[in-house]
């Protein structure tokens, strides 16, 4: 589970409560189907060959020798979309990662139905191999009617690409705001006793899939900062490895541990609850090392009147508000990171007149009924009078 799995949960009941039938297809099982069954949300297991599902992208490769094995396995993934698209009966496809998008996207083409494309990626070096980009970029052109920039950022990285500007909209992601609720901030020593923490503890928090570029290694360098300027603080690291193997998390464990924070550093894996522990914190901090194409954790931490510390680069840009809704640090600097974190846990009106900020910021521009109505004004656009 990360933002984009998040994200799409929330746009799909938002769907059904407007009319349409959402149908999300998963190529196996794991916490993203639980999660949606959950929530009555229809879910099609159909699997698809491990060495596609599991690619890394920055470090995708094709060559003869591998050619064969991912041949077969790929032609069999597209069939198995064009066959699911066409016993649904369904209008349109909106694919929402990059590695759906390899295999969804010219099987959806075949079928003959539109395609929305959800990017959430900036096309980089740092992310992308240079194969792997060329490949997604003919896609694009060749297989998508609509794509939906995650952020500004992305879209002007797509155009400068070679993506047409008139193809692309930019769209960040959108949040339920009745989940959401400023509220849960009046529960807040509650929460932090429910996790067995002192009723003084500051809490700094961190959330998000634990991978090397998301900067948990600079969050842990900038707590040790903090902890000697702050006694009282505690650190919550909130999100679990999905990529990387288990022996990054370990490392991640083992540096908190060097640095006498193995006491006041919590490590509670994916969490349900996030607006609760958002609620409860009194900063979130998001630490990317490499630009975030938008980052979905600060937009729901100002929702919640939560002020955050960013790195100064990709989405975070144009999601808070520096100085206004959080502070925003040069990225990697963890000495940087630890000061802007300390001048908030120092000042509570400060961190008051952020939240109220952050919120009214999130009203205006990152609803998720407005998000959606966006979305289905794309939907209506491609389909035109067939359309419901």
């Amino acid at each position: 589970m990360g933002g984009a799995e998040v994200y799409v949960t929330t746009l799909a009941r938002q769907l059904q409560r407007d009319g349409y039938r959402p149908v999300i297809i998963c190529p196996h099982e794991g916490d993203f189907t639980r999660w949606l069954r959950e929530r009555d949300i229809p879910v099609l297991i159909r699997p698809i060959a491990p060495q596609i599902v599991g690619s890394a992208r920055a470090s995708f490769k094709i060559n003869l020798k591998s050619l064969a094995k991912i041949g077969l396995g790929y032609l069999k993934a597209v069939r198995t979309i064009y066959r699911v698209v066409r016993q649904e009966k369904a209008d349109l496809v909106h694919i929402n990662s990059m590695k759906a998008g390899l295999y969804a996207a010219p099987a959806s083409w075949l079928a003959r139905k539109p395609v929305v494309w959800d990017f959430k990626d900036l096309v980089i070096d740092e992310f992308y191999s240079p194969r792997l980009r060329r490949i997604v970029l003919l896609w694009l052109r060749l297989f998508v009617k609509k794509v939906i920039a995650n952020s500004q950022a992305i879209r002007d990285e797509l155009v400068r690409r070679g993506i047409p500007g008139g193809k692309i909209e930019a769209l960040p992601n959108g949040l339920d705001l009745t989940r959401f609720k400023v509220e849960l901030k009046s529960q807040q020593t509650a929460l932090a006793e429910r996790l067995g923490l002192p009723r003084e503890a500051e809490l700094v928090t961190i959330i998000g899939r634990l991978a090397p570029w998301k900067g948990h290694k600079v969050f842990l360098e900038a707590a040790a900062l903090v902890k000697q300027a702050r006694p009282r603080a505690q650190f919550l690291v909130v999100g679990d490895i999905g990529f990387d193997p288990p022996s990054y998390r370990d490392s991640l464990v083992d540096l908190a541990r060097q640095l006498g924070l193995a006491d006041d550093t919590h490590w509670l894996g994916f969490r349900a609850d996030q607006a609760e522990l958002i609620a409860a914190s009194d900063v979130i901090v998001h630490s990317s090392i490499l630009p975030e194409p938008l980052g979905l954790t600060p937009i729901e931490a100002q929702a919640l009147a939560t002020p955050v510390v960013a790195a100064a680069a990709g989405g975070c840009l144009e999601t808070i508000e520096d100085g206004v809704t959080g502070l925003l640090y040069p990225m990697g600097d963890a000495k940087a990171l630890a000061g802007a974190v300390i001048r908030l846990l120092e000042d509570p009106a400060l961190r008051a007149t952020m939240g109220q900020a952050g919120r009214k910021r999130v009203e205006r521009l990152f609803d998720l009924r407005d998000n959606a109505r966006k979305v289905e004004a794309i939907y209506s656009e491609l389909l035109g009078s067939k359309w419901r």
